[in-house]
């Protein structure tokens, strides 16, 4: 069974890496211990720290974001914190003509505030609802060939929501499989260059998918290391493939 705890993390871990472009690691991990008193929300707080990510589209293109995020767990029911997200990796565009091409780089990242609600989460089942609301920018960055360096064409500050639904099934105590859905709202007051602000409200605007594994740590931590008479103190952790 410890052999099964390691090859899990292991594998969680060689996901993220090889694939940035489709998947991700959302590890949540929790301290604390468990308590029968759910009618104080402020009562033992929980540490959540994550590694999160999506898919989505921008201009028609597939694009990935990841991220990271810290925040506190009430009361088996709310999830509060910051984040920072960001396109992983850069976009590629290629506009222009077929006479005259344009390569386009386009980085986006933004720092956010969370809210979490827990809709459901027993034996089963685990169904929250995340809203993120942040704020950042865009830098786009062009050059005429594949072979010339990238020179600067403009950056826009930018606001961001972003709702989402997420749900998981617990085949085994330790392990669900879900998926996430939502939509991502984008909006820009920078006055600077109010064309490329509308271009990329527009653009950024879009939904945002993601399918993932599971592992309940305090699960998979009790399977393996289960003694009668001692008390645990992880009582839940996870961690998402998406």
């Amino acid at each position: 069974m410890r052999k099964l705890l390691l090859c899990s993390l292991l594998y969680t871990a060689t996901l993220h890496a090889y694939s940035q472009d489709t998947s991700d690691i959302d590890l949540p991990v929790i301290a604390g211990t468990v308590t029968e008193d759910t009618n104080k929300f402020w009562h033992k707080p929980k540490l959540v720290l994550g590694l999160m990510g999506h898919n989505s589209f921008i201009a028609g293109k597939k694009v990935h974001l990841g991220g990271v995020r810290v925040g506190l767990e009430f009361n088996e029911r709310w999830r509060f914190g910051l984040g920072r997200n960001y396109f992983n990796p850069p976009v590629h565009h290629q506009g222009g003509t077929e006479q005259n091409p344009k390569f386009y780089r386009v980085k986006f990242a933004y720092s956010n505030v969370f809210g979490e609600y827990i809709i459901l989460n027993n034996r089963r089942w685990e169904i929250s609802c995340p809203l993120v609301l942040g704020g950042g920018s865009t830098t786009i960055a062009v050059r005429e060939n594949e072979v010339d360096a990238f020179v600067p064409y403009g950056s826009v500050r930018l606001t961001v929501m972003d709702l989402s639904a997420v749900g998981y099934y617990k085949i085994w105590k330790w392990l669900g499989l879900g998926a996430s859905v939502g939509w991502r709202n984008v909006t820009s007051n920078d006055k600077t260059n109010p064309q490329l602000a509308a271009t990329v409200t527009e653009a950024f605007d879009g939904p945002n998918w993601a399918i993932k594994t599971k592992i309940y740590l305090g699960a998979l931590w009790k399977a393996v290391f289960k003694k009668k008479g001692k008390q645990k103190t992880i009582d839940r952790g996870t961690i998402d493939s998406q």
